[in-house]
């Protein structure tokens, strides 16, 4: 079911036989300690489950968790697959857009010179849509990547950290 108010995603990975693949811990401190890199407070953590809201200083447009109020990661084993998944609370992102409507519709409405016709609606409400939007699918790239880099960064320090210990014990 759609929720305008939250970005849902989750990514899946394909190796379940590989020796080098990593406990789901250890993909969450990864994710939880890149979350702390971006001004993120975790509130919230067990041993599959991370809760976190954004400090006040990264709501501002550019940054990772702009317009979200508060997140949930979640891992899980599903046939042999570790399955990431995140919700993003994300009222914010209404707020603006849902905004500059009313008060274009305001404005239109109470215009003197002009004549009020049914096809002005249109303009806001194709601005309201653009925006909210364009914002949420934005957010809902960005943080998939972010994910995504973030597990793929922890396989990969574990992969070197697996050959540096081979190489010095002097097995090739």
């Amino acid at each position: 079911m759609f929720n305008p108010l939250a970005v849902k995603g989750h990514l899946a990975s394909d190796d379940a036989g590989d020796p080098l693949r990593l406990e789901p811990t250890a993909y969450l401190s990864a994710i939880k300690a890149a979350l702390e890199a971006k001004s993120a407070v975790i509130t919230e953590i067990d041993e599959r489950t991370i809760e976190f809201k954004p400090a006040p200083r990264s709501m501002f447009n550019g940054f990772l968790l702009a317009g979200v109020s508060q997140g949930v990661i979640t891992t899980s084993e599903v046939r042999d697959r570790l399955v990431i998944s995140y919700r993003l609370e994300v009222p914010y992102f209404i707020l603006g857009p849902l905004f500059l409507m009313v008060l274009a519709f305001f404005m239109m409405k109470f215009e003197v010179r002009a004549q009020w016709n049914e096809e002005k609606y249109w303009g806001p409400l194709i601005g309201f849509l653009w925006l909210y939007g364009g914002n949420y699918i934005i957010l809902m790239v960005r943080f998939w990547l972010f994910v995504g880099r973030t597990i793929r960064a922890a396989a990969v320090s574990k992969f070197y950290s697996a050959s540096r210990t081979v190489n010095a014990s002097g097995v090739q």
